[in-house]
């Protein structure tokens, strides 16, 4: 039966192709469930397929950060002020009368001189009667200060009265409570120049009417000798009256003045109303001449030139003699009875 293995091979074909139109159905079906999910609905009665579980990828841990904290409000800041410049306190310019009077006495500033002779108060003359009235100069300032005065019964000294005392602001009826006060102390005068003066400038410098003031005794005693640099009167309102007498004093006698004192009078006539400068007083006190040298002595010491006093022994020493009889001419070397040439040269009193 040669047909038969034709037949065979012709259902085996047909059995394969079944097989697989089948195999491409059920293929295909999948597909499309996974694209349409009513394809995936379960019929019903049907339990649903179990879920594929789902493998997600753990996060990534991101850094943390710290909050970031607002910036504090800042205070507003207060506008800086430029920083103040120190004013230095100009001086006012004296008036016109009190820089005339500071000039004048500007030359006169000199450091004290150390080898002037020391002061003695008997160089200097007393109370003296100038004008032969009987009242001497003490009594004539007492009377010109007075309020109002009466005199004793001889008429040559004031009795009692009335007097105001700008130092102290004070006032006093009995003349015995007032001094009468030499505005530059005589021991001032002195070491200023007054030591190389004649007896007669001494003299009319300690009865100089425009030197004297009559105060309380206790002021003056207080003043002493001092000037302006240590000393200023009880009451400052007569502090100006004080230093332009006292700078019109030196001019006048052409005294020298220190450092020190010119320095105050100075600062303190720099607030000073003064006026004018005052004139010169009465004719008793007219300054010095403009040369101090004194006259020639009468009895001469035969031994020196220039003119020394005639005095025994050796009383005479280089301390004691004015600048216009230094240096000293020993006539006869070796003939030197007041010890002046120490060395032995001719020449005392050199230095």
């Amino acid at each position: 039966m040669p047909q038969r293995p034709i037949v065979r091979i012709v259902l085996l074909l047909a059995v394969a192709g079944m097989a697989s139109g089948i195999a491409g159905a059920v293929f295909t079906g999948g597909e499309t469930a996974a694209r349409d999910p009513a394809a995936t609905r379960t019929a019903p009665g049907e339990a649903p397929p179990a879920a594929e579980p789902t493998v997600s990828e753990p996060p990534v841990p991101q850094p943390v950060t710290a909050p970031v904290e607002p910036p504090a409000p800042q205070p507003e800041a207060a506008p800086v002020e430029p920083p103040a410049v120190e004013q230095t306190p100009v001086a006012p310019p004296p008036p016109e009368a009190a820089a005339e009077l500071i000039e004048q006495l500007r030359p006169l500033v000199a450091a004290p001189d150390p080898n002037v002779p020391d002061y003695d108060r008997d160089h200097f003359a007393g109370w003296l009667d100038a004008d032969g009235d009987c009242v001497n100069t003490r009594h004539e300032i007492l009377q010109s200060e007075a309020v109002g005065f009466s005199m004793n019964a001889e008429g040559c000294a004031v009795d009692s009265g009335e007097w105001f005392d700008p130092y102290t602001d004070r006032t006093f009826t009995d003349p015995r409570d007032l001094d009468v006060d030499h505005v530059v102390a005589l021991a001032d005068a002195w070491v200023s120049g007054a030591w190389a003066w004649a007896d007669e400038l001494l003299d009319r410098f300690s009865n100089d009417l425009g030197n004297l003031n009559a105060i309380a005794a206790g002021e003056n005693r207080s003043k002493s000798a001092r000037g302006p640099a240590d000393y200023s009167p009880t009451a400052p309102a007569a502090r100006c009256e004080y230093l332009v007498q006292y700078a019109t004093v030196k001019i006048r006698w052409e005294l020298s003045i220190t450092p020190r004192d010119f320095e105050v009078v100075a600062a303190g006539l720099a607030g000073c109303d003064v006026g004018r400068i005052p004139d010169a007083p009465a004719e008793s006190s007219e300054p010095p001449p403009t040369t101090t040298a004194a006259a020639p002595e009468p009895d001469c010491h035969p031994a020196y030139e220039p003119c020394l006093p005639n005095l025994p022994g050796d009383v005479l020493n280089c301390g004691d003699l004015r600048s216009d009889q230094k240096p000293v001419t020993v006539l006869v070397p070796g003939d030197d009875p007041y010890r002046l040439d120490r060395d032995r040269d001719g020449r005392g009193c050199t230095s």
